[in-house]
């Protein structure tokens, strides 16, 4: 045991951006960076959780409730002031608390929402009144600061009067204006939403959280506790040192460090060519044919480790559309097609099972592929047994809990499996038949790969989901023999 200092503990508190709706984990996992880059012992507190695979288990805690008004009140999907007694059972030293823009969706307390608000943090207060409290202002919209936005143009600009009369009956209150200081425009938002950052707008309100939270962060530091000292990394690798990829190919690299099991373990990933591009998960996309160096660098440490790609031109197969635009008309399928529309099929928290089969049947050769794009997220991490199956002739895809794994199956008995972290983005996911070869793949990216020979007769394609408790998007199948 040595005297070490005191990880501090910091709730992030909030609606769905705090939850980090259309992310991995928000703003969370950048100031997570800023803060390791800078010394800072702490870790995240709250009662919900949501699995980031960057960050270590301290770090996947907070209290963000997506579609939570400020409260107390009777919004439609609850308000966060009757969480309170909850979220306040952790110890808190720092809170990071944005929330509001619910209460001008669904109009309620609109005329007092300064009153609002004002209790709502001396009720933090009452739990946790040594607490530091940061109130950020609600970020930009996709379209901008525009006067006409009321949540802006409202609670925003009443928020410092209400951090002024808390500070002069002494409280630790802070106003921090993420709106001004984060200035998200239109790239910083997930294309289907007008509210919700990406991670390029979520890493921004993260540097802003920091710049203010630091000094607090520092001071609170300086204070030692006695405990363990945290498992160190002594050296990085990556799994593979060089690779050799076809235009449109993916891989997956993987930090492995020494020893295994370090307390700190995010990796920051960056390409010196545009001949491939990087995720912050360590997933390649080759773009173009060339040569390029990926190098990890370790956050807390600094080590760093390199991959050598070399790029080259894919040989393209040549295919025979069957069918596309399946989702165009409703008329195309039977079962519940209430969901089919604007071409794909929405499931936004729908607590239903959705199942549609195409009217036409379709004559395969012994050479085809199926795709669909499927987009799912929310919930991350929250295990449901949930899934997405699209079937043809018996063979069958199903991709589950949010794309944390996939099953290649022939009349439901389970041919091969594919395990790895959540997806939050758009893929097309391909099924391939090849004589036999059966071939999943994720973009460009194989998941899994198993032989059986098929003998298909004409036949419909089948979709089944019970994946409502989630944001799902499922778009654009195409059915293809291959020439």
């Amino acid at each position: 045991m040595s005297q070490l200092p005191r990880i501090i503990n910091i709730l992030p508190l909030g609606d769905s951006i705090t939850d980090g709706a259309g992310t991995h984990s928000g703003y969370r996992f950048f100031l997570h960076n800023l803060l390791i880059k800078s010394g800072i012992s702490f870790r995240f507190v709250g009662p919900k959780k949501t699995v980031d695979p960057r960050m270590a288990d301290r770090y996947q805690n907070h209290a963000g409730y997506g579609g939570n008004t400020i409260g107390p009140d009777n919004s439609r999907s609850g308000n966060i002031f009757s969480r309170l007694p909850d979220v306040m059972k952790s110890d808190v030293d720092i809170v990071l608390l944005m929330m509001g823009r619910n209460n001008y969706f669904q109009a309620i307390d609109l005329d007092r929402i300064d009153e609002v608000y004002y209790n709502f943090v001396h009720e933090v207060i009452k739990y946790k009144p040594d607490a530091h409290i940061f109130v950020g202002t609600m970020n930009y919209s996709k379209a901008g600061n525009s006067p006409d936005d009321p949540a802006l143009s409202g609670l925003n600009a009443l928020l410092p009067s209400v951090c002024d009369k808390l500070k002069a009956e002494g409280h630790n209150v802070y106003f921090v204006d993420i709106a001004t200081c984060s200035n998200l425009g239109q790239v910083d938002f997930k294309p289907y939403d007008n509210t919700h950052p990406n991670d390029i707008g979520q890493e921004k309100i993260a540097k802003v959280w920091f710049d203010n939270i630091l000094p607090i962060a520092k001071k609170l530091n300086e204070q030692t506790e006695e405990r363990s000292d945290d498992v160190k990394v002594s050296g990085l690798k990556l799994n593979q040192s060089e690779l050799s990829l076809k235009v449109g190919d993916e891989y997956q690299l993987a930090p492995v460090f020494s020893p295994e099991t370090p307390y700190e373990f995010s990796t920051l990933w960056e390409s010196d060519s545009d001949a491939v591009i990087i995720d912050s998960l360590g997933r390649i996309t080759a773009e173009k044919c060339g040569n390029a160096t990926i190098t990890a660098t370790h956050v807390a440490s600094g080590f760093t480790a390199k991959c050598d790609i070399c790029v080259n031109e894919a040989v393209v197969e040549q295919e025979s559309v069957i069918v596309d635009g399946l989702f165009s008309n409703a008329d195309n399928w039977t079962g519940d097609t209430s969901m089919i529309s604007d071409n794909k099929i929405v499931m936004w928290f729908i607590r239903k099972e959705l199942s549609v089969s195409t009217k036409e049947k379709f004559n395969l050769s012994n050479r085809f592929k199926v795709r669909l794009d499927y987009m799912v997220n929310d919930n991350r991490g929250v295990p449901f047994g949930n899934y997405l199956s699209f079937k043809l002739g018996g063979l069958e895809v199903r991709i589950i809990d949010g794309v944390t794994s996939a099953q290649v199956l022939f009349n439901g008995e389970v041919l091969g499996e594919w395990n790895s972290y959540h997806e939050i983005e758009t893929r097309t996911y391909t099924l391939c038949y090849d004589n036999g070869q059966i071939t999943l793949l994720k973009g460009g990216e194989t998941l899994i790969t198993v032989n059986k020979c098929i003998d298909f007769t004409p036949s419909s394609l089948e979709i089944y989901s019970n994946e409502g408790e989630r944001f799902c998007v499922i778009g654009n199948i195409s059915i293809s023999n291959i020439i």
